[in-house]
Parts: structure tokens; sequence; C-alpha cells
């Protein structure tokens, strides 16, 4: 790890740099592709697990996680391309759960209050993008393992400038690229980059994997989505 435990630089622990409301309501932001490690120790052992940010809030965080801490550990949130001076963020564990996406959820509460501007610059979602419905609802996601493209076949819910939700039966990976393809053999449509952002269940029980797109989606795709190819 690059900074040394304790040594959590670049945020003050003044309350007067946060807003004036305890740290659990503190408004949560969903991030884009904010990836890292998570860090901790047992005994002699240091441990270190890829993790992917799902919220954070100047008061603490939640993360996707390969492996989860144990009960009452200190921990290291260190992310990939922060600014100087904010690669590690000291933290307590507050709870760990199970993912359909086979990964550990962990929450954990900041020593510090952290501001967020430069993180959220990096890596905020596009929030301010409104979902539609779509017509066109066959697609497929692959992405590339050890140079073998894998496949797997979905209905998409809906679609954004930003993101999309797709029903599938098999999980696509949270650590690799993914790439979307809309199935529509009269306007053939490049497939667009993503990255998984959640797995949940709908109320019917089935599987809906969340998108962010890497760049805002095409016209041609999104036209094509929500009004069909005779819209």
């Amino acid at each position: 790890m690059d900074n040394q435990p304790g040594k959590t630089a670049g945020f003050s622990t003044d309350q007067k740099n946060g807003p004036p409301q305890e740290r659990r309501t503190s408004t949560r932001y969903t991030l884009r592709d904010a990836r890292g490690r998570l860090c901790w120790s047992e005994g002699s052992e240091h441990v270190t697990s890829e993790m992917t940010v799902v919220n954070i809030s100047g008061g603490g965080a939640a993360m996707l996680a390969d492996r989860a801490p144990p009960d009452g550990q200190i921990v290291w949130v260190c992310l990939q391309n922060s600014i100087v001076g904010m690669e590690s963020l000291e933290a307590h564990l507050v709870a760990t759960s199970a993912n359909p996406s086979g990964k550990h959820l962990v929450r954990v509460r900041f020593t510090s209050w952290v501001p967020l501007d430069a993180i959220l610059e990096k890596h905020r979602e596009r929030r301010s993008w409104q979902r539609y419905p779509t017509r066109e609802t066959r697609v497929t996601l692959f992405w590339y393992d050890q140079d073998v493209q894998r496949t797997i076949r979905g209905e998409l819910l809906n679609i954004s400038g930003g993101g999309a939700a797709v029903i599938t039966e098999i999980d696509p990976p949270a650590d690799k690229p993914l790439w979307l393809r809309l199935e529509n053999e009269t306007l053939p449509i490049i497939p667009i980059e993503a990255r998984l952002v959640v797995i949940s269940l709908d109320p019917s029980g089935s599987k809906v994997v969340r998108l962010s797109f890497v760049d805002p989606c095409p016209m041609e795709l999104f036209e094509l989505a929500v009004h069909g190819s005779n819209g």
C-alpha cells in the first residue's frame, strides 16, 4: 500500500469542512468505474482485495470486494487514479453481506471526513440521464477472457445516455470491460463499451444487470432501442 496505516492524507478532521448533519445521513453518490484495493491486516498478514466502489459519501462508502475483512477491522480504501495525497483512506468496517454477483458488499465508515470534489469529478455517474423503456429488447453482452470472447444474451429493460439495465440468466464479470450489442438485423449497431455497476433482483425474481457506459450512448443506438426499427 502506498501510504502507511494511520496516515490518511488529503482531508481534514475539521467537521466544518463537511455537512453539519450526522455522517449516516450524508448524501451518498454512485460512482462510475471507481476501482481500487481494500487493504487490512490479519495478525502479521497484510491482506489486499480488489474492489469496486458502489457509492460514497464524506463519511463512508459501500464496495463490492472479492474478499471481506473480519468484523471490527480497520481497513484502508485505495482508489485507483486518485489525486496525489488521497491514495489511502482509513475506515472502520461497518458490515459485510453477500451479493448476487458472488462478491462481498462491504460497508465502511471513514475515520475522518473526506471531501469528495476531486473523487466525484473523476468517477461520478451521469445521474442526470433519464432512463427510457425500450422497444428493441434483444441484446448480447460480451467480454474477453484471455483473448477468448465470452457472450451472453439478455433482455434490455431500459436505457439512458449514461447506462442501461439488462435481464440475464448469467452474471457478467465485474472486473472486465463489457460490450453491449443491440441485436437488430435491419440496422446493425456498433457495440458500446460498459462497466458492471451492480446485479440485483427485481420483484419478479429476475436478475437485473445494471451497466454504466464508458462514453455517452451513441444517438443511433439510443433511438433504435427506445423507438424500435419502425420508430
